[in-house]
């Protein structure tokens, strides 16, 4: 975690100057312009925003279709890979969908290679990968360490990243995902790695689903509209066009300034869907960005639903940095710098005032007695959560780290 385990979610937030998730900052020659006045897209969107409606597990399938052995994975990184396993041979082919400036990989690039299987734990047998299936959800989650027996590397540097991954297409008609989702991400220049930066808030998916709004740095309010959540601060906001890939199965992000990556999607028992967005595309200054993007819409939390132990590691290059046991309205941390039993609050976050704001399916750690310190947890399924951590900020980008069940 961090020693403190402490900010808020203006320290998470996008820097104003840097703007919005698909319009940030560019490599080295100032910030982008204002992202809501060059992307197209409509929102239809409106009413009370910070609240959704639960839809189960079973409605959430209604209607989809799942391919039996197949996964696409969004790594934290940005790229967008398809694993699809024969278990009768115990054998796999992994292929790369989308790329973000990993050294020596190229989309449509594959490889075969046999894995192991524990109770749905699923290893590399060369130790290129782990990850995990959840039968009831189809979702995968975990780590790729290698490809091809080779360590992945960033501008020459060591990564592994974290990855979180679906068995279901998309389907035509995206509005079943309409609503309001709270959102986690990150990006950078996609060439180098460099000008990295994170940002919290709030997205809407439109009730036709074919565009979405962002909401950086700030929340939507009960009349919709993005409002920052502190005096001082300034929230940014944009919106974008979705439409489904019928070839990758992926929901296809663009805006006026051209193709800006894709959305994959998750079931969640938690009470509705979790979209991820592996960012790959230009801002103003015609700088590749790229990064990933966490958004939840559950409708609310109680203390039990994400009880647990997780492994936490940073998004980007896998770094351990501790444990995480959540049982009822308290959390374990367990890690080098930090050791504590902490209380656990729900449904809201607090800005810098100290003042409490009512938002939806997040939590907060805060150290007993200090609930002005509590850092933001943002469960994405079951088995994986976002862990907020400001000491990341600016240093590797992810304000963030990835926690995945034991």
């Amino acid at each position: 975690m961090q020693q403190t385990l402490s900010s808020k979610l203006s320290r998470i937030a996008i820097a104003a100057a840097c703007a919005a998730m698909l319009a940030a900052c560019g490599g080295g020659g100032g910030s982008d312009s204002n992202p809501g006045s060059n992307n197209g897209g409509s929102n239809t969107g409106g009413g009370s925003t910070n609240t959704s409606s639960s839809l189960s597990l079973e409605d959430q399938k209604k209607g989809l279709t799942a391919t039996p052995n197949s996964y696409t994975l969004a790594l934290a990184v940005g790229d967008t890979w398809l694993l699809t396993l024969d278990p009768a041979s115990l054998s796999y082919t992994l292929e790369v969908l989308q790329t973000a400036g990993i050294d020596n990989l190229q989309a449509g690039k594959k490889y075969s290679g046999s894995y192991t299987d524990s109770n749905g734990t699923l290893k590399d047998t060369n130790g290129d990968w782990a990850l995990k299936v959840n039968q009831e959800t189809r979702t995968i989650a975990g780590e790729i360490r290698q490809f091809a027996g080779t360590p992945l590397t960033l501008a020459g540097q060591p990564i592994a990243p974290q990855v979180s991954g679906s068995g279901y297409q998309a389907p035509d008609d995206l509005s079943r995902f309409k609503g309001i989702y709270f959102v986690s991400g990150a990006m950078r220049n996609a060439s180098n790695g460099n000008l990295r930066s994170g940002y919290a808030g709030q997205m809407r998916i439109a009730d036709d689903g074919k565009s979405a709004m962002l909401c950086a740095n700030g929340l939507f309010n009960d009349a919709g509209q993005c409002a920052s959540v502190d005096i001082g601060e300034k929230a940014e906001q944009a919106t974008f066009d979705l439409v489904t890939d019928a070839k990758t199965g992926l929901i296809s992000v663009s805006n006026k300034i051209g193709p800006q990556g894709s959305f994959s999607f998750q079931l969640s028992p938690l009470g509705g869907y979790t979209l991820v967005h592996d960012r790959l595309g230009k801002n103003e200054e015609g700088i590749l960005r790229t990064g990933t993007m966490y958004g939840s819409q559950i409708p609310e939390l109680k203390a039990g639903d994400i009880d647990g132990s997780f492994n936490c590691k940073n998004a980007y290059n896998s770094k351990s940095v501790g444990t995480l046991t959540l049982a009822g309205s308290s959390s374990t941390i367990a890690s080098p710098g930090y050791n504590a039993t902490e209380s656990l609050s729900f449904n809201q976050i607090r800005g810098n005032s100290g003042k409490a704001i009512k938002v939806a399916g997040i939590a907060e750690s805060a150290p007993q007695g200090k609930p002005n310190e509590g850092a933001v947890l943002h469960p994405i399924s079951k088995d994986q959560l976002l862990v907020e951590d400001d000491q990341q900020h600016g240093i590797e980008g992810y304000a963030f780290n990835i926690c995945t069940r034991i």
